[in-house]
């Protein structure tokens, strides 16, 4: 039976015949609220108690938690091979995995968002910690024609503006004084601009 969310955990079950605890693996469907499965654990093994548990329910679509315990490579691809997906719990005593793991939700990613459409149209991860060139990366990808590219101060630079042009979109780059060639040539172009629509309206108006 598939659902949205399927949590497998372990838990004590009383033996009505005996009254004693044995130990279970259980599948909880979170939507449904119900019990897919059960199986006891043999031999105090919970981790292969769980994979058969995994191959007698349906996963197609599912996401299946688990505690760190469960967090494997035999765990995953059961589930993947069952078309299901996984959010499984990482502790500290898989050194190497946390720290993969760890780094890759940590990992920057560059996008680029449509205001009109209000949609993503492309995100790319920042290698190295070199946004600069994820961004042209981005650019490269999508296209610009007659579209009006903005961005950080840190994008205001030639290839970035050569790249729009280049995929004939338009640009309009945010620049701080700690590019002060620069900024100043475009506040001096803006003054200029300034000035000549000043000249052009009064002489509108005079005519």
């Amino acid at each position: 039976m598939p659902a949205e969310a399927i949590n497998v955990s372990m838990a004590p079950w009383m033996a009505t015949h005996s009254m004693t605890a044995v130990l279970m693996v259980s599948a909880f469907a979170a939507q449904t609220r119900m019990t897919l499965a059960n199986l006891p654990v043999v031999g105090g093994n919970e981790r292969d108690a769980v994979l058969y548990l995994i191959d007698m329910i349906s996963l197609k679509g599912a996401t299946v938690t688990a505690d760190a315990l469960h967090a494997h490579d035999e765990m995953a691809l059961a589930i993947l091979d069952k078309q299901g997906h996984y959010a499984l719990r990482l502790k500290e005593n898989q050194p190497i995995l946390h720290e993969a793991a760890s780094l890759t939700l940590q990992q920057m990613m560059v996008s680029a968002f449509a205001a009109q459409t209000r949609m993503t149209l492309a995100n790319l991860p920042v290698v190295g910690g070199n946004e600069r060139d994820a961004v042209l990366y981005l650019i490269d990808m999508i296209s610009l024609k007659g579209a009006t590219v903005t961005a950080d101060a840190l994008h205001a630079h030639d290839e970035m503006a050569l790249a729009i042009l280049d995929k004939q979109g338009h640009y309009a780059l945010r620049l701080k004084e700690n590019q002060p060639i620069l900024h100043e040539a475009a506040s001096l172009t803006l003054q200029q601009t300034f000035v000549r629509f000043i000249k052009r309206t009064k002489d509108a108006v005079t005519l």
